[in-house]
């Protein structure tokens, strides 16, 4: 069935809006900003890059475990991690609404931090530091 006859039978219309393609970063990051979850229950990713995009604007995530998301949710804490099963989706999503979202979408806008430009400088510079303090002994 087509997701949008299924957003109507199932009275879905004022939760879930499809966006469509959003053809700048500033659109991209605009609507991460109005959502209030994001979902990504794939079965196979490298990243997946959305879940750390959405969680850097402070959108809680339901997620698989798959690519990187397995180092990067601390589950229950900055997102929540699903089975590939429609039940278990269901059952996360109401979790996580039962949950303080804010508190779990600023936990996860702070986990995605050490992934910013400068703080990944500045870890790196830090960890040749202690290289050379270590040879210098």
């Amino acid at each position: 069935m087509d997701p949008k006859k299924k957003i109507i039978n199932y009275q879905l219309q004022d939760s879930i809006k499809l966006t469509g393609w959003l053809p700048t970063a500033e659109d991209v990051a605009k609507t991460y900003n109005q959502s209030r979850l994001f979902v990504m229950p794939s079965l196979n990713e490298g990243g997946p890059r959305v879940c750390l995009e959405a969680m850097a604007c402070g959108v809680p995530v339901v997620t698989t475990r798959v690519g990187v998301m397995i180092d990067v949710i601390k589950d229950g804490v900055n997102g929540m991690f699903c089975g590939w099963d429609a039940e278990d989706l269901a059952d996360k999503i109401m979790k996580i609404r039962e949950y303080e979202n804010m508190k779990i979408g600023e936990a996860a806008r702070k986990t995605v931090m050490r992934f910013e430009r400068k703080e990944m400088i500045r870890n790196l510079a830090g960890e040749y530091q202690e290289i050379i303090n270590k040879v210098d002994e």
